[in-house]
């Protein structure tokens, strides 16, 4: 179960309890962005849906390489 967090300034925060609920995030974000890229050609308002997938991607590859880093 993933417990919330906060940061000094508000941000709402996810802290991850294991690499497996990363990665199940991570997976969903790649089929969503699977969709949302074929969809693209039709909308261009997926284009910044796909930047901000991949910038969310970006961060839970540091959370999964921290998880490696501690295995």
């Amino acid at each position: 179960m993933m417990d919330k967090s906060y940061t000094p300034n508000k941000r709402p925060a996810i802290a991850f309890d294991n690499i497996q609920e990363a990665k199940l995030i991570e997976t969903a974000l790649l089929n969503y962005k699977s969709s949302a890229f074929y969809h693209s050609s039709a909308d261009i308002g997926y284009e910044s849906l796909i930047n901000r997938i991949e910038l969310l991607l970006d961060e839970l590859e540091k959370v999964i390489k921290m998880f490696n880093k501690k295995e």
